[in-house]
């Protein structure tokens, strides 16, 4: 890590908002201007999307019984409780529609025996809340691009994606649908293995686009590159336009690496 980025941590490490200001530094490896709002109620009666942290109530009642087996442990322990239990009650499916259920307590109600499906977002938006719930007051979910890279094979894959976040000490781990176990992250790249096959994986945050501060923050954040317009794009329905992002557009409705 340089020494410029040691010095933006340090600083941060110092305030009370340091897990914002470590986003900034650790996974803003472009240096996109950010925008902030932290009115979250005034989101939710703008859009009617609810990206408010639920209340512990209106989760099921088997999930209830989850977090209250896992609060007391500590976080690295809760960090991996939590992923393995939401890998083993999510099934990924994509939705092409762009469709996003970010009403938490209707998603709560849109299970089957305790079984779960979705993309990105609402993996990460899940992983995110039950963390809170669990105690962690330093929680995210994170959207940008994020890269994929087998260290055997060489093959790479990757897009516009969402994870979710959260500090433990220095360290900032990320639950993504895409690894394993979580992920450690060190100038916004670390390592781990494919929860289906177990092959290595590599990864890198290429580019920082959105987060949505959970816990004790509430707050937005949205990063903005000058050359967005060159890089994003969405496959939103089936007449989706890629024009304006070249030859290899980055899309954002979620992906799950095989």
């Amino acid at each position: 890590m340089d020494s410029f980025t040691m010095r933006r941590l340090r600083e941060a490490r110092s305030d009370y908002f340091s897990f914002v200001k470590e986003i900034q530094a650790e996974l803003n490896p472009l240096e996109g201007e950010i925008e902030k709002t932290d009115d979250l109620d005034q989101v939710f009666i703008e859009t009617g999307y609810d990206i408010r942290n639920p209340n512990l109530e209106d989760m099921p009642d088997f999930i209830q019984d989850f977090i209250a087996t896992i609060k007391d442990l500590p976080t690295a322990e809760k960090v991996q409780e939590i992923h393995r239990f939401t890998l083993d009650n999510f099934t990924y499916i994509e939705q092409n529609d762009c469709g996003t259920r970010f009403n938490f307590k209707d998603f709560m109600n849109d299970h089957y025996q305790g079984h779960y499906s979705g993309d990105c977002d609402n993996y990460a938006f899940f992983e995110a809340a039950v963390l809170n719930l669990a105690g962690e007051k330093d929680v995210a979910v994170f959207g940008g691009n994020i890269l994929y890279r087998n260290p055997e094979t060489g093959r790479t894959g990757g897009g516009g994606h969402a994870v979710a976040l959260v500090e433990d000490g220095d360290d900032i781990y990320m639950l993504d649908l895409n690894m394993r176990d979580p992920v450690k992250l060190d100038e916004a790249k670390g390592v781990g293995v494919s929860p289906d096959s177990g092959e290595p994986r590599e990864v890198e945050i290429e580019r920082a686009m959105m987060a949505v501060m959970l816990g004790n923050l509430n707050k937005i954040m949205m990063w903005k590159h000058p050359d967005d317009h060159k890089v994003y794009s969405s496959n939103c329905g089936p007449d989706a336009k890629m024009d304006d992002a070249g030859d290899s557009p980055i899309v954002l409705s979620g992906f799950k690496i095989p």
